[in-house]
C-alpha cells in the first residue's frame, strides 16, 4: 500500500492539495498515535506497539509523548512485557505524576515482578 506519505498524497490529490513536507511531519506523530491507540483497543497490542513507537519518533509535544508512552505501556502489559511496562510507567511518573492510572499500574507491575 506504500508509505504513510504516499497514502497521504493519494488522499490529498483529489482535493487538489499539495501538502508541504513540514505539514506532513507536524501531523505524522498524531496519525501514528491514533493508529496505535486504535490497534490497542482492537486487541492488537503488537501492531499498536509498532505505531506508537513511530509516533514517539515523530512527536515533539511533551504531553503527546507521555500519552504515547502510556499506551505503549498498556501494549507491553497486554503482551506480558511487565518489565518494559514498569520502565515506561516510571518514565511517565517522572514528568507527570498524575497521568491517568499510571501509579496503580506501576504498583501492579512492581508486585508482579517480585
Amino acid at each position: 500500500m506504500g508509505s504513510f506519505r504516499e497514502r497521504l498524497a493519494v488522499l490529498a490529490a483529489p482535493l487538489g492539495i499539495d501538502l508541504p513536507e513540514a505539514m506532513i511531519q507536524a501531523r505524522l506523530g498524531g496519525v501514528y498515535a491514533w493508529a496505535g491507540e486504535a490497534c490497542l483497543w482492537c486487541g492488537q497490542p503488537s501492531e499498536a506497539r509498532r505505531y506508537l513507537t513511530q509516533a514517539l519518533r515523530h512527536t515533539r509535544d511533551g504531553n503527546e509523548k507521555v500519552k504515547c508512552l502510556y499506551h505503549l505501556g498498556l501494549c507491553y502489559e497486554q503482551m506480558g512485557g511487565v518489565e518494559e511496562a514498569r520502565s515506561l510507567y516510571e518514565k511517565i511518573l517522572s514528568v507527570d505524576y498524575h497521568h491517568a492510572d499510571v501509579s496503580q499500574r506501576l504498583e501492579k507491575a512492581r508486585e508482579t515482578l517480585k
